[in-house]
């Protein structure tokens, strides 16, 4: 099989090595004022070829950073798609992983974390979907 829909066939000459990233660059805010998750993202370039993501997430008083994270995985919305869409990105704080995977629609970045407790506490993995506007 080539292709698993008809929007995955495409001229090889109509490719793009890298998808441009500009999009996706520069601070995010959540849309939720009183955010119980994170409150902003920042996606900057890290080095050739790299982006990061930095985290703050709601404290008890203060906003708390987490440690930045190399995006790892950058994708188009189609084979031929010139610019960044979504990406993935991984976390490892000892007690859980976190998976932050991130797409942009209607001028929202949309992200999804998957928190995987690794610690015997009992505590239940879950999901919590977040968005946030562009403040820059």
């Amino acid at each position: 099989m080539d292709f698993l829909r008809l929007q995955d066939r495409i001229a090889p000459d109509g490719l793009s090595e890298d998808l441009d990233a500009s999009t996706l660059l520069g601070t995010w805010v959540s849309t939720q004022s009183d955010s119980p998750g994170i409150d902003k993202l920042v996606i900057s370039r890290d080095g050739p070829g790299e982006l990061k993501l930095e985290a703050l997430s709601a404290g008890d008083q203060e906003p708390r950073p987490w440690e930045a994270v190399r995006l790892q995985a950058l994708y188009g919305d189609a084979p031929d798609a010139t610019e960044v869409w979504a990406f993935i990105a991984e976390c490892d704080w000892g007690f859980a992983k976190v998976s932050l995977q991130g797409n942009l629609t209607q001028g929202l970045l949309v992200l999804a974390i998957f928190t995987t407790f690794t610690d015997d506490s009992g505590r239940s993995d879950f999901l919590a979907r977040e968005f946030y506007y562009r403040s820059d």
